[in-house]
């Protein structure tokens, strides 16, 4: 994912300039990994709607309420996601400051995070998006099995 990509280039520029940064200690974000479930392994997580709930009692309640679910997850998912984009984006406009301390290079820095920063917004509402169209999709399927129940 794009995240992903920042950090790299954001520990590359950490690497190359370790000088400074080591003799200060780190101020990079101290998660090696995302803490947060996307929206799509949300839907990816979704049983097969082409007979879950087929033949159950309550069929179509149970498509809806899974429906209803899923877009809360995906939204919550979404949410996670953006709220760690903004904390790696805070994390590696630090990390600017402590390499470049002021003036043109960390001012170019900052405006390269920021630009990131709206891309991986950008992709995250698209991801989002995406999701919850797969449990508008997933739900009518999932409906389309009940047996008028």
């Amino acid at each position: 994912m794009v995240r992903w990509l920042v950090a790299s280039l954001v520990f590359g520029f950490s690497i190359a300039l370790s000088g400074l940064a080591s003799a200060q200690g780190s101020v990079s974000s101290p998660f090696d990994d995302s803490v947060c479930m996307s929206p799509s392994q949300v839907t990816a997580s979704l049983q097969d709607p082409n007979g879950f709930y087929a033949g159950a009692p309550k069929c179509e309640k149970l498509c809806k309420k899974a429906f209803k679910d899923c877009k809360q997850y995906v939204k919550d998912a979404a949410s996670c996601q953006n709220a760690e984009i903004n904390d790696d984006a805070s994390y590696a406009k630090t990390e600017c400051e402590v390499e470049f301390e002021h003036g043109s290079e960390s001012k170019t820095c900052k405006t390269e995070i920021e630009q990131e920063h709206n891309s991986d917004h950008s992709a995250s509402r698209s991801e989002r998006d995406a999701a919850l169209g797969d449990c508008g999709s997933w739900a009518a399927t999932c409906q389309a099995t009940c047996s008028g129940s």
